[in-house]
């Protein structure tokens, strides 16, 4: 099980466009350097509190997103006009952005 990921460590990698971390525990941990990931799963990583996009690595070309099973009560996300598909059942939701629940 991962429980720290480095700063930097995925912003060596050009090549990808899936990521799954789930199943690890990534309470404490931000991620950076996902802007080109189209499909990032984050279920079941301890998740907790307020979901903003910096704080999972700005991967603002992903187009599906799981976040089932942890304990997320707020998704605020801004830029992320790719998302097509957004995972968030089994968490402790009592707020989205507007930007999500607006979308065209």
């Amino acid at each position: 099980m991962i429980d720290y990921i480095e700063p930097n460590t995925f912003c060596v990698l050009n090549l990808y466009n899936s990521l799954t971390l789930s199943g690890n525990n990534l309470s404490a941990t931000n991620l950076y350097c996902l802007e080109k990931v189209s499909y990032l799963y984050l279920a079941n990583v301890q998740l907790k509190g307020e979901i903003d996009q910096k704080r999972i690595g700005n991967p603002q070309s992903v187009q599906r997103l799981d976040f089932e099973r942890n304990k997320i009560s707020r998704i605020n996300f801004d830029n992320m006009t790719r998302l097509d598909i957004l995972y968030v059942g089994s968490n402790e939701l009592n707020k989205f952005s507007e930007k999500i629940t607006n979308c065209e």
